[in-house]
């Protein structure tokens, strides 16, 4: 899976799911670089959308 595909998978989740619901399933998956790859891309959607605020 590209970065570009991932993104658009986890824009899509986040109209079936609470964004901090997937959050916590990616989290809960076994320590992988794919699992690190991902959280790091869902942890960036979460601030370009609104749902995290860096400070």
């Amino acid at each position: 899976m590209t970065e570009t595909e991932a993104r658009r998978f986890i824009r899509e989740v986040f109209t079936k799911m609470r964004p901090m619901e997937f959050l916590e399933v990616v989290e809960s998956l076994p320590e992988s670089e794919e699992k690190v790859w991902l959280l790091g891309l869902l942890v960036n959607e979460l601030k370009e959308s609104g749902y995290m605020v860096v400070q």
